[in-house]
C-alpha cells in the first residue's frame, strides 16, 4: 500500500533530516595539523603537536597535501 506524500510532508522530513544531520556532523578538517618533516618519537622526548602547523583548506574545503 502506497500512501500519498505531499510536498509539505516531504519538506518537513527534509528539514528534520537537515537539523538532525547538523547535530551529529562536526567539521574537523580545519582543525587538522601537520608536520613537514618526520620526527623521531622516543620515550625520552614527549610527543607534542604544539609546533605543528594547521592545514590550509582549498576552495572546496579539502586539504590539499603537497607532493
Amino acid at each position: 500500500m502506497n500512501l500519498p506524500v505531499s510536498s509539505l510532508n516531504t519538506k518537513s522530513i527534509s528539514t528534520a533530516i537537515e537539523i538532525l544531520r547538523s547535530c551529529c556532523q562536526v567539521d574537523i578538517q580545519s582543525l587538522w595539523r601537520y608536520q613537514e618533516t618526520d620526527k623521531v618519537v622516543t620515550d625520552f622526548i614527549p610527543f607534542s603537536l604544539t609546533d605543528w602547523q594547521p592545514v590550509e583548506l582549498n576552495e572546496k574545503d579539502h586539504i590539499s597535501w603537497k607532493d
